[in-house]
């Protein structure tokens, strides 16, 4: 898309829905990180009128403030018997403080264990 000032941009629509109890428009947009972990990212937007006049299509541009992009992870539990087991799945940092210095090992986690002990009426504690 031609701007009027001549310059391109990409417009990328995506259906927008009003929320009575913020009183504002929103979207739900999915940000793929790729290899990046916690990315900070900065959006430009613009109201698109595909109908409107050709200088008008593209409302003023307001930039969002900057937020930063959660990693997608999947917790998996398992119980075998008196055996829980429990894996987290998805990115971790490669560099800086919270860098995962055990790269290609298993992590490992301290859990705190409680036994469940019999109660008089035979329903378990725990």
């Amino acid at each position: 898309m031609t701007l009027p000032e001549g310059g391109r941009v990409l417009a990328v629509a995506h259906r927008v829905a009003w929320s009575d109890d913020r009183q504002l428009w929103y979207c739900d947009i999915e940000i793929v990180a790729g290899s990046s972990y916690m990315p900070f990212v900065r959006l430009a937007l613009a109201r698109y009128q595909p109908n409107a006049l050709p200088d008008a299509k593209l409302s003023a541009i307001v930039l969002a403030d900057f937020a930063q992009v959660l990693p997608r992870r999947r917790a998996v539990i398992r119980r075998d018997g008196a055996q829980v087991s429990a894996r987290l799945h998805g990115p971790v940092p490669t560099r800086g403080p919270m860098r995962n210095r055990f790269q290609g090992e298993p992590a490992n986690a301290l859990c705190e264990r409680r036994e469940a002990r019999a109660c008089r009426d035979g329903r378990r504690d725990g």
